[in-house]
C-alpha cells in the first residue's frame, strides 16, 4: 500500500511541477506585446518552450504550397494551439497561404517585432552591415505604416501583413483592408528594382488604387502589393523568367489562399502586374490551374511568358493591357525574350486608356491610368485604349540578331 502511496504522490508532484513551469512560460509569452522587461526574441523562445509543453511542434506546420491543405489543418486546431502555434512560428505561420488573414497579420507583426529587436540589438553593438542596415530601414518603414494605418477610424485602410522575410532583398506581402472580408480584392505584383526599402512606395500604390475603385463604385475593396518573390535588379536578371518562374507557384498558392480564407459571397478578384511583375502574373496565370482570378491587368508590360491571352487560364475578353507611348519597357523592350506584347492585338486581350507618362506614372492621380484599374477592380469595363503596334521588321534584317 505504501508503495501505491508513494507513486500517486510522485505523479502529484510531477503535475505541480508541470503547471507551475507552464504558468512561469505563458508568463513570458505577454512579454511578446509588453516586452520591456524580456524583449521580443526571449518571448519568441518562451513560446517555443509552451508550445513544446503543449506537444506542437514546428514539424506538424504543413507546407504552405497547399492552401487547401493548410486551412484544414487551421481549422482542425483549438483557439489556443492556433494561439501558441502564432507566438511560437510567427515566421511559419504568417506565411501559410489559406488561413485567415488576421491571423497571419498577428503572426507576421511578431515576425516584425523579433526582426526589429534582432537589428536594435545589432546596432548596439555596431555590427550592423549594409546589408543589415537596409532591411532595417525597409522594417522601420513597414512599422511606420502599421502604426499610422492603426490610428486611423477607416477600417478599410487597416493594413495587414499577410508575409515578411528579411532574407535575401527581402520579402513582404501587405495588404489595405481585410482580403477575407472584401467584395473586391486586387493583388499587386511589382516588378524590376523592388525589395524591402521602398515598401512605402507600394503601400502608397495599393492606397491609390483601392481608392480608384471606391471612386467607381467599388465599395469594400482591399488591395494587396504582393513582392512574395526576389524581383530582379537592372541587370540580365529583368531580361528572362529566371525569377518569374520560381514566383509563378508562389503566386498561384496566394491567390488560390485567398479564394480559401474568404468569408461569404465569391469576391471580384484582379490580379496586376507591372514591368517584370506582369511577368510574374504570366507565368503565375499560365501554369497549373491559373490564378482563378477574375481580371488579369499588365502595365508597362515587356512580356508575360506567353504569346495569347487565351494560354492564362482566362477568358481573353477579361485579360487587360495598359502602356504609355512612351513607355520604353512596353513600346521596345516586349516582344522579345518575355512573350508577345500583351497590348497587342495578336495577343487577345483587351486594352484600357492610358494617359500618363513613362514606366511609373500609372498611378498618377486623377488619371484615367489609374481611374481605369480602378474599374476594373470594381468588375467594371474601362475605357478602351489604343493596341500597340509592333514596329516593322526590314525583308533584309528579319530573322537577323539585333
Amino acid at each position: 500500500m505504501e508503495g501505491y502511496k508513494n507513486e500517486i504522490q510522485f505523479a502529484l508532484d510531477e503535475a505541480s511541477t508541470a503547471d507551475w513551469k507552464g504558468m512561469q512560460l505563458l508568463q513570458k509569452i505577454d512579454a511578446f506585446t509588453l516586452d520591456k522587461d524580456y524583449g521580443a526574441q526571449a518571448a519568441k523562445d518562451a513560446a517555443r518552450e509552451v508550445a513544446g509543453f503543449s506537444h506542437l511542434d514546428e514539424d506538424s506546420i504543413p507546407s504552405r504550397k497547399d492552401p487547401k491543405e493548410n486551412a484544414k489543418w487551421w481549422a482542425g486546431l483549438s483557439e489556443q494551439e492556433r494561439q501558441e502555434y502564432i507566438d511560437a512560428y510567427p515566421d511559419k505561420i504568417g506565411w501559410l497561404d489559406g488561413i485567415p488573414s488576421a491571423d497571419r497579420d498577428e503572426a507576421n507583426r511578431k515576425a516584425v517585432d523579433v526582426s526589429l529587436a534582432e537589428y536594435d540589438m545589432k546596432k548596439q553593438n555596431g555590427e550592423l552591415g549594409i546589408h543589415d542596415q537596409r532591411q532595417y530601414d525597409g522594417l522601420r518603414q513597414l512599422q511606420d505604416a502599421l502604426d499610422k494605418a492603426d490610428g486611423s477610424n477607416d477600417a478599410s485602410k487597416q493594413l495587414y501583413v499577410l508575409g515578411i522575410d528579411t532574407k535575401g532583398d527581402g520579402r513582404a506581402v501587405v495588404s489595405q483592408g481585410n482580403p477575407d472580408t472584401a467584395r473586391n480584392v486586387a493583388v499587386q505584383v511589382p516588378g524590376t528594382d523592388n525589395d524591402l526599402t521602398n515598401l512605402d512606395e507600394q503601400v502608397d500604390r495599393i492606397d491609390r488604387l483601392q481608392q480608384a475603385s471606391k471612386d467607381k463604385g467599388g465599395g469594400n475593396t482591399a488591395v494587396i502589393s504582393w513582392l512574395g518573390y526576389d524581383a530582379p535588379e537592372v541587370d540580365g536578371s529583368m531580361v528572362t523568367t529566371g525569377r518569374a518562374d520560381p514566383a509563378a507557384g508562389d503566386l498561384r498558392s496566394f491567390t488560390h489562399g485567398l479564394r480559401e480564407a474568404h468569408e461569404g459571397q465569391r469576391a471580384h478578384m484582379t490580379v496586376l502586374g507591372h514591368s517584370y511583375g506582369s511577368t510574374v502574373v504570366g507565368a503565375g496565370a499560365a501554369g497549373g490551374h491559373g490564378l482563378d482570378a477574375d481580371d488579369i491587368i499588365s502595365v508597362g508590360s515587356p512580356g508575360m511568358t506567353v504569346d495569347h491571352a487565351k494560354d492564362l487560364h482566362m477568358d481573353p475578353r477579361h485579360v487587360w493591357a495598359g502602356w504609355a507611348q512612351d513607355d520604353i519597357v512596353s513600346t521596345d523592350a516586349s516582344d522579345k525574350s518575355l512573350g508577345e506584347n500583351p497590348a497587342d492585338r495578336e495577343f487577345g486581350g483587351k486594352v484600357f486608356e492610358v494617359d500618363t507618362s513613362g514606366h511609373g506614372g500609372y498611378w498618377d492621380e486623377g488619371s484615367e491610368s489609374l481611374a481605369n484599374r480602378g474599374r476594373i477592380i470594381a468588375g467594371k469595363r474601362p475605357s478602351d485604349g489604343d493596341y500597340h503596334v509592333p514596329p516593322k521588321v526590314s525583308p533584309k534584317t528579319e530573322g537577323t540578331p539585333q
